[in-house]
């Protein structure tokens, strides 16, 4: 904005941001209640003369700065330095975190997309699910547009009706650098998904359609819509989705004859924490049998657990060979040392008890969980939210190697995706084949072939 009424429109854009981000605060909680800025006030007898001069200090008192002033006081950022503005927001948005919610939806509007000319048409969203998300006024600019929005070579190919059922491509420009992002259901990822996939992530995020329905079902665990729904973005993963994980890696490893792991749910750290019952809720639910057998020949043990104190899921990972036990939290800087030694103690202990007699028929007792040497590696990747706790932990079980890769970038949207689609598709998933089958009879129904 320049010339002599840029001033003018900086107070009017002034104005809309403002009213924007208000909007949003309303809408996530992060505005304080009235009743939240009594802490402002200092303390006084307000039955005394005092109570003048406490109302002259209190005028003295700056109110807490709201998101978007802190924002906007801050240092005017290098623009050298800072060439990729999603990479900035990716960092920073915990810091601002309604800001962060803003910026997300902004800068996930299409600024230019690739589409073809069925999919932009005023039928849509009946051939493509994906476009189901966006909104009305964003619908009406594709198809307002939809004569410059096409490329050179969909305008010289008629495609095949129906076929146009593609991930959306959203193109993302900053300095020196084009990136691409594809709608998925509600993930945005960087690598297109393909037709039968998007299916399926269309039908099991359809919340029309029962919450009760088993999407997952595994040996032991099962998962409902409702509960895969806790895998959408920014979301709070439930406990249940790490233990059917671990079902379904007990139930491919069994098939694999050089097996080397073992996946406990997350329910058995949960009752280790009472050594004196641990042994009754493992014989009960047949613990031994379906998640440790041979567990003392193994090479690792992954057991995944869930701090109270800090709403926080981690990881125990036991190297038996070794006799190693590394603790891989996400957040390690919150972690309570005390408590967590505590709760790693306790494990071992109702290990030491459960495996009793296979230790004296293998170690003649000179081998103990216990005596288990605790490291906590420092190359354990760290989250930049308070959502993907969860996240990490599967990461950390199914591609350990992968994550602590220097070069690797986490992208919680894409991992996210990833575990939706690693449980969907499972040959372990016995509801696989009908899943399938419901996705493209509803898909069918709703949008046709056009």
């Amino acid at each position: 904005m320049y010339g002599s009424d840029a001033s003018k429109y900086l107070l009017e854009f002034r104005s809309k941001l403002t009213c924007m981000y208000n909007n949003y605060a309303n809408d996530t909680g992060y505005i304080a209640s009235p009743a939240s800025d009594i802490s402002c006030l200092p303390s006084y007898d307000l039955d005394s003369d005092g109570k003048f001069l406490g109302f002259c200090e209190w005028l003295k008192v700056d109110p807490p700065k709201s998101d978007l002033d802190r924002y906007l006081g801050e240092p005017v950022e290098n623009r050298d330095k800072v060439s990729d503005v999603l990479a900035w927001w990716r960092v920073n948005a915990p810091r601002f975190s309604t800001l962060g919610k803003m910026a997300r939806d902004f800068l996930a509007i299409p600024i230019s997309a690739i589409l073809s000319k069925s999919a932009i048409s005023g039928e849509a969203t009946k051939v493509n699910p994906s476009f189901n998300g966006l909104g009305p006024e964003i619908l009406e600019a594709f198809i307002c547009g939809q004569d410059w929005l096409e490329s050179p070579e969909n305008n010289s190919k008629e495609g095949k009706p129906g076929s146009s059922l593609v991930s959306t491509d959203v193109r993302f420009d900053s300095p020196g650098k084009q990136m691409s992002k594809y709608l998925a259901g509600p993930f945005t990822v960087s690598k297109p998904t393909s037709p039968e996939d998007l299916k399926l992530i269309q039908y099991v995020f359809d919340s029309s359609l029962s919450e009760s329905e088993t999407i997952v079902q595994c040996n032991n665990y099962h998962l409902s819509r409702k509960e895969l729904y806790s895998l959408r973005p920014e979301t709070w993963l439930d406990d249940n989705v790490l233990s059917t994980i671990s079902d379904a890696m007990t139930l491919v490893k069994r098939k694999m004859e050089d097996s080397v792991n073992r996946y406990l749910p997350i329910v058995f750290a949960a009752n280790a924490d009472d050594p004196s019952k641990c042994i009754s809720f493992a014989k009960k639910h047949r613990m031994k049998e379906n998640y440790m057998s041979d567990l003392l020949c193994c090479e690792k043990a992954f057991v995944p657990v869930f701090d109270n104190e800090r709403r926080h899921f981690f990881l125990f990972v036991l190297q038996l060979k070794k006799q190693v036990v590394e603790i891989w939290d996400s957040l390690a800087a919150s972690c309570q040392s005390d408590w967590v030694d505590r709760r790693l103690h306790n494990l071992l202990v109702s290990l030491d008890a459960l495996f009793k007699d296979d230790i004296d028929q293998n170690y003649q007792k000179v081998w103990s969980f216990t005596d288990f040497r605790v490291e906590r590696p420092s190359n354990v990747p760290q989250q930049q939210n308070g959502h993907d706790c969860g996240v990490y932990v599967i990461k950390f079980m199914l591609a350990p190697e992968e994550l602590t890769n220097p070069d690797f970038m986490f992208d919680s949207e894409n991992e996210r995706l990833e575990v939706v689609l690693r449980l969907l598709a499972s040959d372990v998933n016995s509801c696989r084949n009908d899943l399938a089958s419901k996705a493209e009879a509803c898909y069918e129904q709703r949008f046709g072939n056009h």
